[in-house]
């Protein structure tokens, strides 16, 4: 129901923003990293946006730690990040500042904290402190990681769609019916937005603004499953 419901929102919002797009001239141009060769409407992360709060919205009833708000206002900080950057480039700085602010803010609940290596280099139980520091370190690369590999089309999206594909096989085994949701809710909303990445006709570009929101939504995921520990799966 949620794979449905998400696909058919991103298949009908996406050319009306892609429409607004043209209107306002609002074009990503081509660089030495990209696969295009002539301007192309961008926006398209505002889709993502829109099905995720719908994802949230549903799913808050399998939500049992209470942190559904926390998720909805990291994305949101994050999306007027990335909005604002694909308007007016922002400064590394301030994007950085952006980024830092959505991680401590996800960092508050225990959830996306990394407490123990389980043997890993040797180590076992990792302070509290130092496993803050350590969570935000890794959810910051992964944010970064993702954004810079949004260049040639279809690769982030196809990229995401297998971390989420994988991540879900992993929750549905440990039965996480929430983060399953959310993982589901990810490649229903990729596979979509492919349908107009490839097109030559209609295509759109995930924009800054996607491929934060994404990175950051893989992110959540990513660090869920590892504040679980191996003993989990």
């Amino acid at each position: 129901c949620i794979s449905v419901g998400v696909f058919l929102i991103t298949l009908f919002v996406l050319p009306r923003i892609r429409k607004t797009a043209l209107k306002f001239n609002l074009m990503d141009s081509p660089n030495q990293r990209s696969s295009h060769d002539t301007v192309v409407p961008t926006f398209g992360g505002v889709a993502f946006y829109i099905t995720l709060v719908f994802t949230l919205f549903i799913t808050q009833l399998l939500d049992t730690n209470d942190i559904t708000i926390s998720l909805l206002v990291s994305l949101t900080i994050i999306f007027f990040v990335g909005l604002k950057d694909d308007f007016h480039e922002l400064s590394p700085k301030m994007k950085f500042l952006g980024q830092v602010v959505t991680v401590l803010i996800l960092m508050s609940q225990p959830e996306f904290l990394v407490y123990s290596l389980h043997g890993f280099f040797g180590i076992q139980e990792i302070h509290p402190i130092i496993s803050i520091i350590f969570s935000s370190f890794l959810f910051l690369s992964f944010i970064n990681a993702f954004n810079l590999i949004d260049g040639i089309d279809g690769f982030a999206s196809i990229t995401g769609i297998v971390i989420a594909g994988s991540y879900g096989l992993l929750f549905h085994s440990i039965g996480n019916y929430y983060f399953l949701a959310i993982c589901v809710a990810v490649i229903s909303m990729l596979f979509a937005f492919l349908r107009f990445n490839f097109s030559s006709k209609k295509k759109i570009f995930m924009g800054d603004t996607g491929s934060l929101l994404i990175g950051t939504i893989l992110g959540i995921l990513t660090m869920k499953l590892l504040s679980l520990g191996g003993e989990s799966y």
